[in-house]
């Protein structure tokens, strides 16, 4: 049993670390979104990438009072400049395949009326897994077979 432990290891590693930096990534990202925004917003920023929670605007907002009466006017910035750190770069070029799939995906599920956040949070992990998981099913292959072709060493020349 080890032993299969042992030939596919990568199979499981970097599909697990993939998700880990997806999850520490996005934890960050609900940081600072709460942060930022002091009332709910529109719009979830997953590092660079903004996220409409209510892509045709069924559920408008309901009006508040604000503290300084009807003359204020409350704004939802459209766009923000958010510079990616290096492990949402470390991520994102490591999973690209996934990450330009699964933004398609969360984009054209928008035109539907479904929430981007809720579709990015559901599709990408899974992507990114699956992603990951592949390349680490190439890297123990490729292990493998490199261990099948090395020549043995024998005991006697010793």
């Amino acid at each position: 049993m080890s032993n299969i432990l042992m030939r596919f290891r990568w199979t499981i590693i970097v599909p697990t670390l993939g998700l880990v930096l997806f999850a520490a990534i996005t934890f960050n990202a609900l940081r600072w979104n709460r942060a930022f925004f002091a009332t709910p917003s529109q719009h979830f920023w997953w590092s660079g990438t903004r996220l409409n929670k209510n892509p045709l605007n069924q559920h408008p907002k309901a009006p508040r009072s604000t503290p300084c009466g009807e003359g204020c006017a409350s704004w939802d910035p459209e766009y923000i400049w958010v510079e990616p750190g290096i492990l949402p770069r470390i991520l994102v070029l490591s999973a690209l395949p996934s990450f330009v799939i699964g933004l398609s995906i969360v984009r054209g599920l928008s035109h539907f009326g479904i929430s981007e956040l809720k579709s990015f949070m559901v599709t990408m992990p899974l992507l990114v897994m699956v992603w990951h998981g592949f390349v680490g099913w190439l890297f123990d292959r490729w292990r493998l077979k490199r261990r099948q072709h090395l020549p043995m060493k024998s005991i006697s020349n010793r």
